[in-house]
């Protein structure tokens, strides 16, 4: 009986959110914590079979991180954003690809049928080489020019690939790189792409599972958690 006034409760909002869309981004980091990737897959599962099509977006900066230094390749960032060289570019295409099959592995072992793919894929993202800029560098304090080479901003995103995924029940599972209009393949930020992704569908909902406690107007400002992002 418990259980059936628990899914009277639940029936309003499986009726509001069937046939909608919920963009899911998850944090590199959280994808290395023990358990966390069976109890994620548990729960698209559920969303899977209540016909709320599913979009994940990963990321995997601390892999890259990882799989990097072994290589013996050193991971420059300035003020937490990495400068992506040509061998740290060949590097994330390796370790992307390595996270989106285990996340398709974890998702198969629930039930759920999914894709794995990129921005670059159906030319999901058009993006663009970011122009070196002028900042503040956060350790030295001083002003000075950087070049984060195949970093990318977004232009544009098609979502029609995301549709026919999902109008033929997958589970797109998308990995944060994009390319330029020659090809190139860039290096983008996944909260971005989760952000313009959603905007694209539209999406219902956005959630970003990650280990920062939210979205914030001023990093150095707790306070100034967004209660829209969280």
């Amino acid at each position: 009986m418990e259980n059936i006034e628990v899914l009277k409760q639940a029936l309003p909002y499986i009726r509001q959110y069937r046939g909608k869309t919920f963009v899911i981004k998850v944090g590199g980091e959280l994808l290395q914590t023990e358990g966390f990737l069976d109890r994620f897959s548990n729960d698209v599962a559920l969303l899977y079979q209540l016909n709320i099509r599913v979009v994940i977006i990963h990321g995997g900066g601390p892999q890259l991180s990882r799989v990097a230094e072994k290589l013996g390749i050193e991971s420059v960032k300035v003020n937490g954003r990495r400068i992506t060289d040509d061998r740290m570019i060949e590097v994330a295409n390796m370790v992307f690809s390595a996270a989106s099959t285990d996340i398709l592995g974890s998702l198969r072992s629930h039930g759920t049928p999914a894709v794995g793919l990129s921005g670059v894929d159906g030319e999901l993202v058009q993006a663009s080489r970011r122009p070196p800029v002028k900042l503040v560098d956060q350790e030295t304090g001083e002003e000075r020019e950087v070049d984060f080479q195949n970093v990318g901003d977004i232009e544009t995103v098609d979502a029609k690939v995301l549709d026919v995924l999902l109008d033929n029940r997958f589970v797109p599972v998308v990995a944060p790189l994009g390319a330029d209009r020659a090809g190139k393949v860039l290096n983008i930020n996944a909260d971005t792409i989760a952000a313009m992704v959603s905007a694209a569908m539209p999406a219902e909902k956005l959630f970003l599972l990650t280990n920062v406690g939210g979205v914030f107007e001023n990093v150095e400002a707790p306070g100034s958690r967004s209660r829209y992002l969280t």
